[in-house]
């Protein structure tokens, strides 16, 4: 399994180009992963991997994303790392990806998912926009915050509903969004005592049978 060292101390005193060499990293670990499970079935269900690109001097974490040949309104994956944590993340950041991981989180196939792994918790950012010369919001390069989190296997959907609600009332529409990750959180020693992939593996082949169901968006919800 690649070193994960180097990239956990690059966010110890991050500098200009430490994220970048860091999901550089990320990515190679997504191939030791998709070896793992089997090259062509990976490609088959996740797509292109592709580590992030464009970072600044204050970014705090890295990420690679699958599914990379798609358009931002698919609902993909990310291997994520920062100072404390590695994580894989079921992403609902884009507002189409939005709605479809929050409408599968509230769907019959989606409580039974979660209810198989009580490790994933749900994550709440906000994004903010800049605003253009025109006054007009740009969402490109939009900067998030992180609001809660929330544990998924103690929320109902309507736990999960009003948590929304509640917070998308105590933001300002006009330049945010909300926008969610489902994760599977290792702490840096988690991370670092890893002799191999498997574990991550695992998890993402769960994800890999189940993505197409969190795509197709139009599942009966359980209540």
């Amino acid at each position: 399994m690649i070193d994960l060292q180097p990239s956990f101390e690059r966010f110890d005193s991050p500098d200009n180009g430490s994220a970048l060499e860091s999901s550089r990293m990320l990515e190679e670990l997504w191939g030791e992963i998709a070896q793992e499970i089997g090259s062509e079935r990976f490609k088959k269900a996740l797509g292109t991997v592709r580590h992030g690109q464009r970072f600044n001097k204050t970014y705090d974490h890295a990420w690679a994303q699958t599914h990379a040949e798609k358009t931002e309104n698919t609902a993909n994956l990310t291997l994520e790392i920062s100072t404390g944590e590695l994580s894989l993340n079921l992403v609902g950041f884009y507002n189409e990806q939005f709605e479809k991981v929050r409408d599968w989180i509230r769907s019959r196939p989606g409580r039974n998912f979660l209810r198989s792994h009580p490790e994933l918790i749900l994550v709440i950012f906000v994004r903010t926009a800049q605003r253009g010369k025109n006054g007009r919001p740009m969402w490109k390069g939009a900067e998030s915050d992180e609001l809660q989190r929330l544990k998924l296997s103690e929320a109902s959907p309507s736990d999960v509903t009003m948590r929304l609600s509640t917070l998308s009332s105590q933001i300002d529409s006009n330049i945010q969004k909300l926008a969610l990750h489902v994760r599977r959180t290792w702490s840096r020693k988690e991370a670092l005592a890893m002799s191999g992939v498997s574990e991550i593996a695992s998890l993402v082949e769960d994800w890999m049978a189940e993505i197409g169901t969190v795509e197709v968006g139009n599942a009966p919800r359980s209540w």
